[in-house]
């Protein structure tokens, strides 16, 4: 509203009033705002065009505007989708693949209709929703497989790998085998895909398996409701072949198979077959035959024809070897490792009667001698011919050819032996040459073989002398290794002692091996007299032999064999011969490794250990020559000083090594190094040498009831023994004979002295830690020790601590007895002056006994108080008594000035011990009633004091007037007291106090009777002692007392 006024009214206020409307125009200056900076959603790929997505708003706060929208982005995103641009709503406009876009990001842009024009974006994201649209995709995979027939359970074979684009359960998959495939041979794994064998392969069985794989995505989910896909692949696994069947041979007959000895080379003589179960197109099917045995000479052979088949052949001429043969074929194949078998096939080869009987015994015409006297049937000769081919055309028989002089007709022969005999006695005047020919013939068919031999027989007078050797022994040289035959030693001739008529034909004399010779290594010529080797020799196996040689005119008959040689006999000799050595053999050490220990108780240049080698050769070719060959290292060493020096050294004759440096007590470890032992002719071994570094303390000894050689003999089983049972290395350190504890020398005992070596580690084993191995190992070392005669064991410290000097040991010894001795002396002397001491101390007490005051008419003159108990006892009687000290038996010296005074006591008392012994007595009071007096007298004894009881008391006495009487009673009587009675004695005062209106004054002071040293009453066996009897009732002299 407007107020007007006018301000020159001079007649009041003149005010006027009207309205006024104002419209303002709108500018377009605001840009459309979105709701939301961003917006998301999300569509199921597939889904159809025109399916809403999502819709996006925007304002404008400028008046009368319209909005209008555009989708922006990538082309391949924008064509995929459509906006309303009034509405803004979003909607399918293409087919939407997940698999390619997962997601639609784009912006959409509102634009107001002002001018200028404004606007604003906002981002979209639509997430694609997966469907099953894809099916699983197989990759990679070789549908041919192979796998070992010989394959484990559980053994992949391949992994098949399916791929499906969709996503979640979708695109999760699943595998499986058809169930008509595999024959139950192979599964797989539902989850990885792998393929593995389920049960054992046989490709004999079934070479190949074809398996469909299945694979199908949202198994879980979709396979029963149908939502599910898949897909398969056909697999073919081939089973290869492993070397696990055997060749088998088929048609083997054992029938022999039957040929000639001519039978020709190129001519098989049997087939052979086999077959092998495996691949045949690999090497485990392929078949190789051989022969294996029955063709050692090599006759035949075998060639494979074809696969799995082969004939047999002969070699070469089968002449002359004829018999039966028994092949051993061997069919292998050619797998890794290969599989063999063997069949027999039996051949017989027949003999073709191709030969003639041949004369052997003897081979050529022969002379022949016997004497005239011969009786019927005496052998002249028996002939030998051999036909080498076999039966019937082998069997030789025997005939004499008839001859115009009838000379067959003396002699007869036997068809089948050869053996000729006399038919008919001779006359050497008449006839003394006969010849006859000897037939052989075979029964070969259909044409006999035959052969002749020539015989002259010489009818001689009686041969009284046999051909004598002129030695009973022989010797002759051969060389080992030489060929048989290249050497040949004449045998020394003999001496025929008979005479020999001028028409004698001369004789030859034949030497025949009768004796030694078994196993037939020489042969000797009988008309030449050599003698050779049929066969290398070998001195180290037999360095001599000895065979008995005879000799004989009789050269068609082999001398009976002997057993012994019969030095009477001068047709025999005795031939030795020696085989000479030649360096054919290297030196070998009996063992590979020697051990040995030292220690500080081994001086410089001592031989502590010994390595042997032993060479088979003789004389020179054995003699050895030992050294070390190698650095000597100390493998582990510890307070070792060499100064650059040579641990040891070797003697190259024994073997033995010397020890060149000093042991010290503080070294540890071991040397190792290699010796070498050499022949003549550079023919040499080595050996490893390992030497342990120990103390004297490590040793362990064994006390063993056997000699030292006996041990020696048998150390390597005794080592071996102990090694095994400790699982150590054992050495050897000393032999000796037993020392017993006392130096004596036990010769029936020795002392074996051994270190054992970890072999871990090569440290010494501690004495402890084997003798508890030892303890363990005691039932299975029991027979051991007992074979052994093992007595004891033990550590061997204590050995070496009785080995030291004898000179120090007598010293020490010395030493010890003189300290014994003063030892002793200073005891005995101690005891002396305890003795003396204490006797001294007696005499004291006794001498300064003093006296208390007492009535004068009670009073014994003090001369008299003395230390005797009985004035009248001779000097000594009584054990208190003492002399020497400074004072005498006043009483003795006085006694007849006194003797009044005496007598006035005397009157009251029975005896002067009492005078001494009643320091204190009452007076004498009569008591008319005897009954009351013991009634008094026992309640007087329970009154005395405590101090008064004891060993000595006091009564009043029934005889002397109620004086006092000495008794003896128990210490028991108070148990109150010192169990020591007579500890009352020494020096004690008593009485002083008394109540002396019972007992009197007490004036003397029984010290003096009692010393110190005496001792206690119970042990004097006094029969007053438990009784109240008085000295009348018991009649016991008072001087006893």
């Amino acid at each position: 509203a407007l107020e007007v006024e006018d301000i020159s009214a001079t007649n009041g206020r003149q005010i006027a009033y009207s309205s006024l409307n104002i419209r303002i125009e709108d500018v377009n200056d605001n840009s459309p705002k979105f709701k939301q900076k961003s917006y998301k959603g999300a569509v199921t790929e597939n889904a159809a065009n025109g399916v809403n997505i999502l819709k996006v708003v925007a304002k404008d706060a400028d008046a009368n505007r319209s909005i209008y929208y555009k989708a922006e982005g990538m082309e391949d995103v924008i064509k995929l989708i459509k906006i309303d641009k009034t509405s803004g709503q979003i909607m399918v406009g293409g087919k939407i693949d997940r698999e390619q876009l997962g997601w639609l990001n784009f912006t959409v842009r509102a634009t107001d209709s002002g001018v200028p024009a404004l606007w604003s974006y906002a981002d979209v994201s639509i997430q694609v929703l997966d469907e099953n649209d894809h099916s699983p995709v197989f990759r990679d995979y070789d549908s041919n497989i192979s796998v070992s027939e010989d394959a484990p359970a559980g053994q992949t074979i391949i992994k098949i790998t399916a791929t499906d684009e969709d996503e979640g359960e979708y695109g999760r998959v699943t595998y499986f085998l058809d169930n008509r495939s595999g024959s139950s041979k192979f599964q797989i794994n539902p989850e990885t895909g792998e393929i593995h064998v389920s049960s054992p392969l046989d490709r004999e069985e079934q070479s190949s398996y074809n398996l469909l794989v299945q694979a199908y995505d949202n198994y879980q989910y979709g396979f029963t409701t149908g939502d599910s896909r898949n897909s398969f692949i056909q697999l073919t696994v081939h089973v290869s072949d492993v070397n696990d069947e055997t060749p088998q041979f088929v048609e083997v007959s054992s029938q022999c198979t039957t040929i000639s000895e001519f039978h020709q080379e190129h001519e098989p003589i049997v087939n052979v077959r086999a077959i092998d179960k495996d691949d045949p197109k690999s090497p485990n099917g392929e078949i190789v035959f051989a022969i294996k045995h029955g063709d050692e000479k090599g006759f035949f052979r075998i060639e494979s024809v074809g696969r799995g088949r082969a004939k047999i052949y002969p070699l070469g001429s089968l002449k002359g070897r004829y018999g039966n043969y028994s092949l051993e074929i061997e069919a292998k194949d050619k797998g890794f490792p290969p599989n063999s078998e063997t069949a027999i096939y039996p051949i017989c080869v027949q003999d073709f009667n191709d030969n003639a009987p041949q004369f052997v015994i003897p081979q050529k015409n022969f002379t022949i001698t016997i004497l005239e006297n011969a009786p019927i049937k005496t052998e002249v000769i028996t002939v030998r011919a051999i036909d080498t081919d076999i039966g019937s055309n082998g069997a030789v028989r025997y005939r004499i050819r008839k001859d115009p002089l009838g000379n067959y007709k003396t002699f007869h022969i036997d068809s089948i032996t050869g053996k000729i005999t006399l038919r008919k006695t001779l006359d050497r005047e008449r006839q003394k040459l006969y010849e006859v020919r000897v037939e052989a013939h075979d029964l070969g068919v259909p044409t006999p073989l035959q052969s002749d031999l020539d015989l002259t027989i010489y009818v001689k007078n009686i041969n009284d002398h046999e051909p004598q050797f002129i030695v009973d022994q022989f010797r002759v040289n051969f060389t080992e290794n030489k060929p048989p035959g290249t050497e040949r030693e004449r045998i020394i001739n003999t001496v025929d002692l008979d005479d020999e008529d001028e028409d004698d034909i001369k004789l030859d004399v034949c030497y025949f091996i009768v004796g030694g010779n078994e196993q037939e290594v020489f042969a000797v010529n009988p008309i030449t007299h050599e003698i050779l080797a049929l066969q290398p020799l070998d001195r180290e196996a037999k360095d001599t032999h000895v065979i008995i040689i005879k000799a004989t005119e009789e050269c068609l008959h082999q001398p009976e064999k002997i057993d012994e040689f019969d030095s009477s006999d001068d047709s025999l000799i005795k031939l030795i011969i020696y085989v000479n050595d030649e360096n054919d053999n290297v030196p070998v050490f009996t063992q590979s490794t020697f051990t040995g220990g030292i220690s500080t108780d081994i001086d410089f240049g001592t031989p502590f250990m010994r390595v042997l080698a032993e060479d088979s050769d003789y004389a020179m070719n054995a003699v050895l020559e030992y050294s070390i060959c190698s650095d000597i290292t100390p493998i582990v060493a510890e307070g070792l000083d060499l100064d650059n020096n040579t641990p040891f050294v070797m003697e190259p004759m024994t073997g033995e090594i010397l020890l060149n440096f000093d042991p010290q007590k503080n070294q540890k470890g071991y040397f190792g190094f290699n010796v070498c032992a050499r022949d003549i002719g550079d023919n040499h071994d080595i050996a490893q040498v390992y030497i342990y570094l120990l103390r004297e303390d490590q040793r362990v000894k064994f006390i063993m009831r056997s000699h030292p050689e006996e041990i020696r003999a048998r150390l390597l089983e005794f080592r071996s023994v102990l090694a095994n049972a400790t699982d150590s290395i054992v050495n050897v350190d000393h032999f000796r004979v037993h020392e017993n504890y006392d130096g004596t020398i036990d010769k029936t005992k020795t002392d074996v002295l051994l270190h054992f070596v970890n072999p871990l580690d090569n440290t010494i084993m501690e004495v402890e830690d084997v003798l508890q191995t030892l303890d363990y190992k005691t039932e299975e070392l029991d027979p051991f020790f007992k074979e052994f005669n093992v007595l004891k064991t033990e550590g061997a410290d204590k050995l070496f601590a009785g080995e030291k000097s004898s000179t120090e040991m007598v010293m020490i010894l010395w030493l010890i007895g003189i300290c014994v001795f003063l030892v002793i002396t200073l005891i005995v002397v101690i005891c002396v002056c305890i003795s003396q001491r204490a006797r001294y101390m007696r005499k004291l007490k006794a001498a300064t006994t003093t006296a208390y005051d007492e009535p004068a008419h009670r009073t014994v003159a003090k001369n008299e108080i003395v230390p005797n108990t009985n004035r009248h006892a001779s000097e000594g009687s009584n054990p208190v008594w003492m002399t020497g000290v400074g004072y005498d038996n006043w009483a003795a010296q006085e006694e007849e000035e006194e003797d009044h005074m005496r007598q006035e006591h005397m009157e009251n008392f029975d005896s002067l011990d009492a005078n001494v012994l009643n320091d204190s007595y009452e007076e004498p009071s009569i008591n008319p009633a005897g009954s009351e007096n013991e009634v008094e007298e026992e309640d007087d004894i329970d009154d005395i004091p405590d101090y008064l009881k004891g060993d000595v008391m006091y009564s009043r006495s029934h005889h002397s007037g109620g004086g006092s009487t000495l008794l003896i009673s128990s210490k028991d009587s108070s148990p109150d007291r010192d169990s020591e009675s007579s500890g009352r004695g020494s020096g004690s005062r008593i009485g002083s106090a008394h109540e002396q209106n019972r007992y009197g004054s007490i004036n003397r002071n029984l010290s003096a009777l009692f010393p110190a040293g005496m001792p206690p009453v119970e042990k004097l066996n006094n029969p007053l002692a438990s009784s109240r009897l008085t000295m009348e009732d018991v009649s016991i002299p008072r001087t006893e007392l």
